[in-house]
Parts: C-alpha cells; structure tokens; sequence
C-alpha cells in the first residue's frame, strides 16, 4: 500500500477543521456545512498527486475547493447532497465542466486533466 500524499492529510484536516472556523449563522447552514465537508474529504481522498486546494466556505454551508497555477485552474463546490459542481479556467475565464459530477463516479476526465495540470 502507497503512503497517503502529505497534501491529502492536510487537506482533511482542514476540512475538518472548517466549521469551527466558518461564519455560518443559521442550523440550516451549519447543517449543510457538515455535509459539504464530508463529501470534500470524500473527493479529496480519490485524488491522485495534486497540490493542496484553497478551501474556503459559502455563508450558507457549501464548500469550495480552488487550485490555481499559472493559467490553469479548478473550483469545485460541495453542496452536501453526494454531488459537486466544477468549473475549470479556459481562456482566462471559468467554464463549467462538461460532467455532472458525483462522488460514487470516477472523477469527470476534465476535471481529472485539470487538476493534474497544476503538477506539470
């Protein structure tokens, strides 16, 4: 079995860590946010050799995980509900990807791409 990435644990734990840190003012959100964080650590554990993503959460719970380097670059937003949204930078400006994404899916081919060009 192959060590765990460092930047997969680190990411956990700051997804973990995040709704102690959030500004979520209702139970709906907090609600959500647990949710969101629970499907994120579930994407970021199928990821191969990636860089760390910015992490970050919506007021009202969605979680949003960002890679940027250069002109490549990647948001997916987690909801809470098994599903995740993407978008990807093409041509300096956000395009929504081509797949719906699930978390019970392999992880959409575009996306994949996209963020593995972040370790070219």
């Amino acid at each position: 079995m192959e060590p765990t990435p460092s930047f997969i644990i680190t990411t956990i734990e700051e997804l973990y860590n995040l709704p102690k840190k959030a500004c979520i003012d209702t139970h709906d959100a907090r609600t959500t946010l647990e949710r969101a964080v629970a499907d994120a650590i579930r994407f970021i554990a199928k990821l191969k050799v990636v860089t760390k993503p910015l992490i970050s959460a919506s007021e009202d719970g969605d979680v949003v995980l960002q890679w940027h380097t250069g002109s490549a670059g990647a948001v997916v937003e987690f909801e809470g509900d098994g599903h995740f949204g993407y978008a990807l930078l093409k041509y300096d400006r956000y395009v929504p990807g081509e797949y719906e994404g699930r978390l019970t899916d392999d992880l959409p081919p575009d996306l994949d791409t996209a963020i593995s060009q972040e370790n070219v």
